[in-house]
């Protein structure tokens, strides 16, 4: 069985060298013997629940990046299979711990390395780290953007935008958090499973979020200047954003979240 962890549309940054995969650790008892006396069912016969109770699963990650037509690539990608270790946090008694994430930077590049970098720490130093995943990673990607609005406040060559999409496993636990229209694929079983959802300024519900906040599609673009409605960055495009975040666009991300199970 294979549980595949996402991933997007782009990348092409320089990922952090991960940790050496976790060894398969799937509890086995010793015998495999019937015993009529106690009428116990034989091991090669456990039930699904309880497959299910002893399976943990193992990540391992690779990445790759096409510039395509482009002249310069401006996407960026991690892959960290020991998140919590190359972090600083004990790794879970529940299995391991994992953090993919890519990147798809628009005018430039700046915004997508920024949030390459920071977005990891700001998860860990979140107090709802790591009790509260969905709360602690909404939140970071909030924070990254407010920190990235303050780097372009003092540096204006760094104006750029990134959509994101994170991956985070902990244990047998995966969330997907989505702002703007990269992708994630769970394949289950030969199975594709989609978890996230592309944010256009089209979609009707964020349609109706755009115009409720003062802001408007052109030809299915956000103002009439971009093509997501969801992103980290592009502070410097009048009437995007504002500082207490209920601009048209949107840092907030899109969770969604599943669970490896075995084969």
């Amino acid at each position: 069985m294979e549980e595949h962890v996402p991933r997007g549309g782009g990348g092409g940054g320089r990922p952090p060298i991960p940790a050496a995969a976790r060894k398969p650790a799937l509890a086995r008892h010793s015998s495999f013997v019937r015993s009529p006396a106690n009428n116990k069912k034989p091991e090669n016969e456990r039930t699904f629940e309880s497959m299910d109770t002893e399976f943990i699963p193992v990540v391992r990650s690779a990445g790759w990046a096409d510039i395509g037509s482009r002249h310069t690539m401006e996407d960026v990608f991690i892959c960290s299979d020991n998140f919590m270790q190359d972090f600083g946090f004990e790794s879970s008694d529940e299995g391991p711990s994992a953090f993919y994430g890519v990147f798809d930077g628009h005018g430039g590049k700046h915004a997508a390395d920024f949030v390459c970098s920071n977005l990891p720490r700001f998860i860990v130093e979140d107090e709802g780290f790591p009790r509260e995943i969905v709360k602690a990673v909404s939140s970071a990607f909030l924070q990254v953007d407010a920190a990235f609005a303050d780097a372009c406040s003092l540096n204006c060559s760094l104006a750029s935008g990134t959509t994101a999409l994170a991956a985070l496993v902990v244990g047998r636990s995966l969330l997907v958090a989505n702002a703007g229209d990269c992708r994630a694929v769970l394949c289950r079983r030969g199975k594709a499973i989609e978890m996230s959802r592309d944010h256009k300024p089209s979609c009707n519900r964020e349609k109706m979020r755009i115009e409720a906040l003062g802001g408007y599609v052109d030809d299915d673009y956000l103002n009439g200047q971009l093509n997501v409605a969801r992103a980290i960055g592009d502070w410097h495009m009048e009437g995007m954003k504002a500082c207490d975040g209920l601009g048209p666009l949107s840092a907030e991300p899109e969770p969604k979240c599943g669970r490896f199970c075995p084969p």
